[in-house]
């Protein structure tokens, strides 16, 4: 029985999509520094993801895709309180969907991307680049 395993290392971007984000993937060799994650233009966010490959006899198994870091944002990316979005719903009268959502699912901040969509702020899941 010949066995070959090997790890699949894959960087996925974030793009706004018509109801739901959408997601591009691209395998990699290692997972880059944090100071040097470039974003392709109109990609708000990035994660990296691992699955472990294993052939067996010519026959290839995979694992479930897993999510090896957290989601990281584009610089330009604000992280804003309730009382802030809510200085912002009185020029931007489209903001109270948001502002009902943080109340009834308890986020203390969301992110308003580079590309002026809003995402939850999760404590030790979310990091917004320098």
């Amino acid at each position: 029985m010949k066995v070959n395993n090997r790890k699949v290392l894959r960087q996925h971007f974030n793009y706004p999509g018509i109801l739901f984000s959408e997601s591009l993937a691209k395998e990699i060799k290692e997972i880059p520094e944090i100071k040097d994650i470039k974003f392709p233009k109109g990609s708000y966010s990035c994660f990296f993801t691992e699955t472990i490959e294993q052939t067996v006899d010519g026959v290839l198994l995979k694992s479930a895709e897993k999510t090896i870091s957290p989601e990281y944002f584009h610089p330009s990316s604000l992280k804003l309180s309730y009382k802030e979005v809510e200085k912002e719903n009185k020029t931007d009268k489209n903001l109270d969907i948001l502002l009902s959502n943080m109340r009834n699912n308890d986020w203390q901040f969301v992110i308003k991307t580079v590309v002026g969509i809003y995402r939850p702020f999760v404590q030790d899941k979310t990091v917004i680049l320098c």
